[in-house]
């Protein structure tokens, strides 16, 4: 039942008519951001500067997200801390502000659990187990014995439960005789847990099972279970904003729920409530939830998952979904396993039909067709209002309007209808915050013209969420396989698998659940339930199933249904377990067959009844289409051949009085496409809300054919109306007729064939310091942050000629330059003494510089990093999902990178261990210098040609030019810096984004070209259209050409770090691009990429 003042939530009445909602959406069908309040310190000024960014932009909902750290708590990581923290008095006020304010647009606001929900996460959880330590869950755990000679003596674990010896047949498996196992559990020693006992003489195997607590887990059988969690977190929101104006939450999000424990769920109301609903005792048959122990395993381990799971959902998952429902409030989710893990909280299926909004991620632009059915097919088997698309987390900063419009096409055409679009920080922090990027906001440079994408996206929302879905084919997502335990994942794969092949070849399908199965009515041949009819129902390789549910597809079958195994027939269920007699009645009834003949078939065996049912066991996913093929026409197939790997994707709702089909990517403009509908045909544009006629192509009295109108970028969405002059008896006489098609072109197109105007216009708004720090007022524009660079060897090279080939020259970046020569890596058995004294008496080095050790040549290579930001795309250690604001002081990294989740770890490389560094360092004057080591300590370092101590920490030093080597035996990061004795200990580094050497006062900067004067480098790049001047920092005098006439450049000012600010003022602009030539002469250590310390503007 829809809820009174609800938003977001359909129509699915027969006579509704959705096009004036589909010109015109109501709310609740725009985009719900994911909003990341974490990076910096929330302020009301900027909160609001970001709201009105997003306002008239689509949005219906603003999901406030936290993200973890990777440190600390009992899953990924704690929660980075808020400012101010969160659920504090200061945040609840900033909330209940933002709110109101969000509210004012028709915006809603709310809090996604992520990360807050898992126990030991320090949130609202544990703050439920600390006022009721009784909700803390426990799981079932056993161990086993086998005796040989009847002598037990053995220690049982703590709160065992059962203790149970099973006599071993001489086939290796236990027996089903009651008179040959034996209950050992009141044998134990009254005082201990100590097991003592003779058994007959025998080979026997003890179980005994025991639970476990965990303090630090929510057990979801508690009764209390949800409604501590919507008193400690849910019902907060709703009193905090009760009473303030226009506000409203409208969504929450659940996402990778995490109770803590999973498993064998157990607490002390277990047992008594097993008995009430199965009606015997489990305790005594315990050990089947492990181990075979004869042929009632199988309904034992069913049965105790089907208890398992309804206590949760009664105790958990149905209250939460209850308070949202009451409230008109849509609550989604995104959990770990996606509906791939079908045990997950013990039947994902039923445990997540408790969400308005059961959905799934698609990361990096993704559409991962099983994660997207499981959460649809919840959604049309129990009337849920949405399906919600988390997207697109990591598809990185280049993601565009075109790649966000197509994969949001094919995900809406394969079940979804409400987008989340992952990336909306809160901060950037200077381009140095992220959290599986992109940001795909306001920070875009095409955010003014995303409107268009999210109206798009809205009017979709809208439209695929009404009425219902439209399906042939039932595919039994199969739980059972794997709560008993026969061949489950067998099931699974082929269950996934063979959904990927139907849908491909154009047959839509749905997952089904048991129980959407047993109260399913059967009709005209249909399985029909919740607005879906069904023809075709199969079982996925499923050696076991509930016992309902064979009964359900033998009806189906004898009601003239079509019911396909696919690999091999059940063998048990929850009915009596393995080797039932009546199962494997029911089976060869509905089959023709036994299971252990399936097993022997090479091609499909068909057995057919009277009432024109046909039950087929089949080998090959081409046996499943052919057959459903030649059953009934199809719903919708595309006649004309594709290439390999390529097919629409396609989806069907029936909506009121009218037919959707939306058909997008695959099939090319012209394609002949089947569909099961007659009427007037209309294509709906999802980015006007424009319709215009389509004429059939051809018409039978099975359906309708059409040509395509567009090519597969665009979403076709063909609506058939009902047409009461379709004379379908004259149809049947006639042969098909065949229509003139009209063109459809999109758009007007203007070929760029010749030059035409453009401006080019700042985008990166840094008022706040999201693109650079420290933040400024103002617009940044078009930079250069990357030039092609040489150093200059011989006067004169006619380098600032545009015409000249720049091809071979080395690719650097503003701020990073080379800082040591590197040699190696080097095999260990080649570093020899004579070798250190050779390279210890170096100095001088040039780039390209080689030795000869052994019989290999080493070259002497540049080794480049940042005096602010460390080494280029590695700063550190991070976290999670991308840089975290840290820069990390050591610049030194060597060996094979290794890149894992939260950093760049180093290896030994094949080619050697060992590796020298060399550099120079002024110590201006002073005759001792302090040395800093940190991380990775090298083997040795030499000091103007002498080995030192390590260890000490302040050395003799010449007050001029220094030479420096250091020598390291292993991979890894470290940083050695030399500084003055008179820099404080407690020094701190209060520029932003910056390791702590960056203009340190004290520090002796490395230099790798000690001797060289009047040392120049040069810097090419391609301008853009319209150059009219540049902003040039540098260290050193500049010369610059624009298209190889030298310009005039003006000092502006000089810096604190010795660096100078120049404009060069062209005197007339440039209207095409153009290429810069800039000769840098250097004034300090500061080379290649390091001479320019900020981007040219």
């Amino acid at each position: 039942m829809q809820p009174n003042l609800s938003i977001g939530f359909p129509n699915r009445e027969p006579e509704f008519d959705a096009y004036p909602g589909f010109v015109s959406p109501p709310k609740g069908y725009g985009e719900v951001a994911f909003y990341w309040w974490v990076g910096e310190k929330l302020t009301k000024e900027r909160l609001l500067w970001q709201l009105e960014q997003l306002i008239d932009h689509h949005i219906t909902g603003l999901q406030i997200n936290y993200a973890h750290s990777d440190k600390g708590g009992d899953s990924f990581g704690l929660t980075y801390p808020s400012d101010p923290p969160l659920f504090s008095e200061d945040w609840w006020e900033l909330f209940s502000w933002f709110a109101g304010k969000c509210g004012e647009h028709g915006i809603t606001v709310s809090l996604s659990d992520y990360t807050l929900c898992s126990p030991g996460q320090g949130s609202y959880t544990d703050e439920i187990l600390q006022e009721n330590p009784s909700m803390a869950g426990g799981i079932l755990k056993h161990v086993e014995w086998n005796i040989q000679d009847g002598n037990v003596d053995c220690s049982l674990p703590e709160n065992t439960l059962s203790v149970i010896a099973y006599k071993i047949s001489i086939y290796d498996a236990f027996t089903s005789d009651s008179t040959l196992q034996i209950d050992l559990f009141d044998m134990k020693r009254s005082d201990n847990l100590n097991l003592q006992v003779q058994l007959p003489d025998g080979e026997w195997k003890i179980v005994a099972v025991y639970y476990e607590d965990n303090p630090r887990s929510l057990d979801p059988m508690h009764p209390l279970a949800g409604a501590m969690v919507i008193k400690h977190f849910f019902q907060r929101f709703e009193e905090r904003l009760s009473g303030i104006p226009n506000v409203k939450l409208g969504f929450f999000f659940s996402d990778e729920l995490e109770f803590g424990i999973r498993g064998l769920l157990w607490n002390d109301d277990f047992l008594h409530a097993f008995k009430h609903r199965k009606g015997y005792d489990l305790l005594p048959e315990l050990a089947g939830l492990f181990t075979d122990i004869g042929h009632r395993t199988t309904k034992i381990r069913l049965d105790y998952k089907d208890v398992m799971v309804a206590i949760s959902e009664e105790h958990y998952f149905i209250p939460v979904f209850t308070w949202h429902q009451e409230r008109g409030l849509i609550y989604g989710c995104d959990h770990g396993g996606r509906g791939k893990d079908v045990t997950e909280f013990g039947d994902y299926f039923r445990t997540q039909r408790w969400n308005q909004g059961p959905g799934c991620d698609q990361p990096e632009l993704q559409c991962d067709l099983i994660k997207n059915k499981v959460a649809s097919s919840i959604a049309h088997l129990y009337n849920r209002p949405r399906t919600w698309l988390e997207g697109y987390h990591s598809s990185g900063w280049s993601t565009n309007t075109a790649q966000l419009t197509e994969a949001t096409f094919r995900n809406f055409a394969s079940g979804h209808n409400l987008l989340s679009l992952h990336g909306l920080y809160y901060t950037t922090l200077g381009g140095w915050w992220e959290w599986a990027p992109p940001c795909n906001h306001f920070r875009m440079p095409y955010w003014p013209h995303m409107n268009s994408f999210l109206a798009c996206s809205e009017r979709l929302s809208y439209l695929l969420s009404q009425g219902v879905h439209a399906c042939d084919v039932a595919i039994l997502y199969p739980v059972a396989s794997m709560e008993a335990g026969i061949e489950g994942e067998a099931s699974v794969a082929n269950s996934f698998a063979l959904g990927e092949h139907l849908y491909k070849q154009g047959f839509d399908f749905d997952f089904m659940d048991f129980e959407s199965l047993d109260r399913a009515e059967i009709e005209d041949g249909e399985l029909r339930v919740a607005g879906e009819a069904y023809r075709v129902l199969i079982l996925p390789a499923m050696r076991t199933l509930r016992y309902s549910t064979l009964l359900k597809a033998l009806d189906f079958y004898k009601s003239g249904g079509i019911v396909i195994a696919f690999g091999a027939l059940p063998v048990a269920s929850d009915h009596a377990g393995n080797g039932d007699c009546k199962l494997n009645e029911k089976v060869f009834q509905l089959f023709g067959l036994s299971a252990k003949k399936a097993i022997e078939l090479t091609e499909k065996f068909i057995n057919e009844n009277d009432a024109g049912g046909t039950a087929a066991t089949v080998v090959s996913f081409k046996e499943v289409t052919d057959l459903i093929s030649s059953s009934f026409p199809r719903d919708f197939v595309c006649l004309t051949e594709l290439p390999e790997n390529e097919f629409p994707y396609i989806m069907h709702r029936k909506i009121g009085y009218r037919d959707l089909y939306m058909v997008y990517g695959g099939a090319p403009k012209g394609a002949e496409c089947f569909f099961r509908c007659h009427g007037l045909i209309e294509l709906w544009n999802p980015w006007d809300g424009s319709v215009v006629e389509i004429l059939p192509y051809r018409v039978t009295s099975e359906g309708t054919t059409i040509l395509l109108p567009f090519e597969p970028e665009v979403a076709h969405l063909i609506v058939f109306r009902e047409d009461n002059t379709l004379d379908v008896a004259k149809l049947l006489k006639s042969t098909p007729t065949l229509y003139p098609q009209p063109d459809f072109p999109l758009k007007d197109c203007i070929a760029l064939d010749d030059y035409w105007e453009m401006e080019l216009q700042p985008t990166l708004n840094n008022k706040f310091g999201d693109y650079r720090l420290p933040a400024t007022e103002e617009m940044i524009g078009a930079e250069a942050r990357h030039f092609r660079y040489a150093l200059e060897l011989t006067n004169n090279p006619g380098w600032e000629q545009s015409s000249f080939d720049d091809a071979d020259w080395q690719k650097v970046t503003y701020g990073y330059g080379a800082y040591f020569y590197k040699l190696g890596p080097i095999p260990q058995d080649l570093c020899t003494n004579e070798l250190e004294r050779e390279l210890a008496s170096l100095r001088m080095i040039k780039q390209g510089d080689s030795i000869l050790i052994g019989n290999q040549t080493f070259h002497w290579q540049p080794y480049e990093f940042s005096m602010r930001y460390g080494i280029e795309g590695d700063p550190g250690h991070q976290g999670y999902h991308g840089l975290k604001g840290k820069v990390t002081d050591q610049f030194i990294a060597l060996g094979k990178p290794s890149i894992n989740m939260t950093e760049t770890d180093y290896i030994t490389e094949t080619d050697g261990e060992v590796y020298f560094l060399w550099s120079t360092f002024d110590a201006e004057s002073e005759k001792t210098a302090a040395l800093r080591i940190s991380g990775n300590h090298p083997e040795k370092i030499w000091l103007n040609g002498s080995v030192i101590d390590i260890r000490e920490t302040i050395l003799p030093v010449q007050d001029s030019h220094n030479h420096v080597m250091f020598r390291y035996d292993k991979p890894g990061r470290s940083s050695i810096v030399f500084e003055s004795e008179s820099v404080p200990d407690d020094w701190q580094q209060n520029y932003p984004l910056a390791m702590s050497w960056y203009n340190k006062p004290g520090l002796f900067n490395y230099n790798v070209f000690p001797e060289a004067e009047n040392l120049a480098g040069w810097y090419r790049f391609t301008a853009p259209p319209g150059l009219k001047s540049m902003e040039i920092v540098a260290f050193g005098s500049i010369e610059a050409w624009v298209d190889g006439i030298i310009q005039e450049s003006l000092t502006l000012q000089k810096n604190e770090d010795g660096s100078i600010t120049y404009q060069v003022t062209l005197a007339e602009k440039v209207e095409l691009a153009s290429l810069v030539a800039i000769r840098i002469t250097y004034n300090n250590c500061h080379n290649a990429g390091a001479a320019i310390p900020e981007p040219i503007r």
